[in-house]
C-alpha cells in the first residue's frame, strides 16, 4: 500500500490494519479521555481520541487488548493508536504460541 504522507486518513488506515491483522478494524472517536484506570486521574479533553475496534469481530485479540490496556486506549492521533494496537498484537501473538 502506497502511503502519501505523514498521516494516515481512516480509509489508509483500516486497510493497514487489516492488512497486518487480517480483520477488519474500525476508529472509535471519543471527546475525553482519562490515561490510567485510577479515580484520581485526570480526564482529559483534547479531543477527538482515538480507539480501534473491531468492525464486526476479530480473533479474539481486541478482548484480551482492552482488558490488558483498560485504561490505556484512546490516542490523539491514528498513527499512535495503531503503533500500539500492533505492539500489543505482537505480544499476544507471542503468549498464544507458547
Amino acid at each position: 500500500m502506497e502511503l502519501k504522507n505523514e498521516y494516515l486518513n481512516e480509509k489508509e488506515a483500516r486497510a493497514y490494519l487489516k492488512q497486518f491483522t487480517g480483520c477488519d478494524y474500525v476508529f472509535a472517536q471519543g471527546a475525553h479521555r482519562k490515561w490510567g484506570k485510577s479515580n484520581d486521574v485526570e480526564l482529559e479533553s483534547n479531543a477527538p481520541y482515538f480507539q480501534i475496534m473491531p468492525d464486526t469481530f476479530d480473533d479474539g485479540f481486541f478482548d484480551w487488548y482492552v482488558s490488558e490496556r483498560s485504561g490505556r486506549q484512546f490516542f490523539e492521533l491514528r498513527e499512535t493508536c495503531i503503533i500500539h494496537f500492533l505492539n500489543y498484537r505482537k505480544i499476544w501473538l507471542g503468549l498464544k504460541s507458547e
